[in-house]
């Protein structure tokens, strides 16, 4: 190099970052290591939820905006049928991990869908999409996976062999308004972990909450009488 030239810097994400100091810096440049290597073929372990530190879920936020840019991934995903194969696909395109792709996936995508992640059968978090959000479709964290779900069954030795069909009301807290859900799961024996992502069809949408009785008596008038008095009660005056 000629005396006096100046060093040109690569573009790289490590150069983007190198004068920015935290203290999750170890752990997202570890994080994204570990999702460009993956991209290249290598069969890499998924570290135990449980054990993980505040700073390295943070990290999974990070990757997720600099390796999955919504941008350029919602128009890949909103052409994509919804199952774990899609986020498998895109995870590739994008080199990043299944975990990462698949609540990203969940998030951008029209339809309404969750991305569940669970470790020794209970659920650890959920990225559900604005629909969901919207319509108050709560997966609590750490309560069992559905005894009557894909997710529980796959966990327990059985096969998936695609996405099936399950009630909605299986998955989410206190919820009243019926509804079928598709599902597909995926289990790691070595981790203990279930990739659960839930759905709801092509041609169904978010069932809409129900309706008080005034409320029914507001749009559609006074129910017809059928002969039944509302009186006297079973509780006796005293």
């Amino acid at each position: 190099m000629p005396v006096g030239a100046r060093r040109r810097r690569p573009t790289n994400v490590t150069n983007l970052t190198r004068n920015y100091v935290s203290p999750a810096r170890p752990y997202w440049k570890a994080h994204l290591h570990q999702d460009f290597s993956s991209s290249r073929g290598a069969e890499l372990p998924l570290v135990p939820y449980t054990k993980r530190s505040p700073n390295e879920v943070l990290c999974d936020v990070f990757a997720a905006e600099l390796l999955l840019p919504v941008r350029l991934f919602k128009p890949l995903a909103d052409k994509l049928d919804i199952s774990l194969a899609a986020v498998d696909e895109l995870a590739g395109r994008f080199e990043a991990s299944t975990m990462a792709t698949g609540s990203r996936f969940a998030t951008v995508v029209a339809t309404p869908c969750a991305f569940v992640l669970s470790e020794k059968g209970k659920v650890r978090y959920a990225s559900r999409s604005k629909a969901l959000r919207e319509a108050n479709a709560f997966i609590p964290p750490g309560t069992a996976l559905p005894s009557s779900s894909v997710s529980e069954r796959v966990r327990t030795g059985g096969k998936c062999d695609g996405p099936e069909e399950i009630m909605a009301d299986l998955w989410f807290n206190d919820w009243d308004r019926g509804g079928v859900l598709l599902e597909d799961a995926r289990y790691l024996q070595r981790w203990d972990q279930t990739l659960s992502l839930i759905w709801f069809g092509d041609d169904e949408e978010v069932p809409p909450p129900k309706r008080s009785p005034r409320e029914e008596e507001e749009e559609f008038g006074l129910r017809e009488l059928d002969g039944v008095l509302p009186w006297p009660g079973k509780k006796r005056r005293r």
